[in-house]
């Protein structure tokens, strides 16, 4: 999972026409969003709520594949897909490695919505 990237913002940019007024308030509505998901998906995770914790997965993956953070959505697919499959000795370290890609990512894009250049926000995290 180390390979793909943390955001492919250019992607997100052209998408929009290089908008990027319109890209900061989506990315700012994605943290908040993700930040409503994660809790339930703690919630879920303590209730031990398998069929819910595959939701909230599948529900983080489209919206990291929306915005183009790779990483997000390969560690939420990995997690979905573990439920799908039945692993659940893998719930807690892909849950564990889907928060890193999470705050990875929220790093970047928060860095940028500062108004930093995207690659010094790269560097930044790294």
């Amino acid at each position: 999972m180390s390979s793909a990237a943390v955001w492919n913002h250019n992607q997100l940019l052209n998408r929009f026409d290089d908008d990027k007024s319109l890209v900061a308030d989506l990315m700012e509505f994605y943290i908040k969003e993700t930040e409503g998901l994660l809790a339930k998906l703690n919630v879920a995770l303590a209730a031990d709520s398998s069929k819910d914790v595959c939701s909230i997965a599948h529900a983080l993956k489209g919206q990291a594949a929306t915005v183009f953070l790779d990483k997000v959505r390969l560690a939420a697919h990995a997690l979905e897909e573990a439920i799908l499959d039945g692993m659940m000795h893998l719930i807690t370290p892909l849950y564990n490695e889907l928060r890193r890609a999470l705050e990875e990512a929220i790093e970047v894009v928060s860095c940028w919505l500062e108004g930093a250049d995207f690659e010094e926000c790269l560097t930044k995290k790294a």
